[in-house]
């Protein structure tokens, strides 16, 4: 397994073609129509954007998913995220917790003002959840009713992170949840 830099002014129509081809049943939209697609580049894959995205490769064949981080505005005094979307022949096989470490590693190696690495997922995500657990990521915080799903039904997010000093240790730091008055 390895990731390689997506080059998103080369690379548009495949992006786009990619994202319309796969269901994505925990992202906001399940369905992308090429209209969505685009726009969803164009806001968040744009060389002005604050992300860097990669494609996640297998046995040397590219896009087996995609990864990538954002809001890196964020890295001196904030939380940039995480986004990780595979193909759906490939779910539940261990590429996710492989693109996390990988892109955790990436970013706590090349960024040393970066604290946290965060990311959201939808509650009934559970191969999500997994993944950030296995990868020592911690559950943070939910926010109720705050996702809103293709079907109508509005799920809880969840965040989770992990910390440089978790990163560097292999430690989990706990969440102090008791400090309410």
């Amino acid at each position: 397994m390895s990731a390689r830099l997506m080059d998103v002014s080369k690379e548009r129509s495949e992006i786009l073609d990619w994202l319309c081809s796969e269901t994505w049943p925990h992202h906001g939209n399940e369905h992308l129509s090429p209209q969505q697609a685009g726009e969803l580049i164009d806001q968040h894959f744009s060389p002005a954007s604050d992300g860097i995205e990669f494609w996640i490769v297998e046995d040397g064949v590219d896009h087996v998913g995609m990864v990538r981080i954002f809001d890196l505005d964020d890295i001196d005094d904030g939380t940039p995220l995480i986004d990780l979307r595979v193909r759906a022949s490939k779910r539940n096989i261990g590429i996710g917790t492989w693109a996390v470490r990988w892109l955790t590693n990436y970013a706590f190696t090349n960024w040393p003002n970066l604290n946290r690495l965060g990311g959201t997922t939808r509650s009934d995500n559970i191969a999500m959840r997994k993944v950030f657990q296995h990868c020592s990521y911690q559950k943070e915080g939910r926010f109720r009713q705050g996702w809103p799903g293709s079907d109508g039904h509005i799920h809880d997010t969840l965040f989770y992170s992990i910390l440089r000093q978790d990163w560097a240790t292999g430690t989990i730091t706990p969440v102090r949840w008791d400090e309410e008055p």
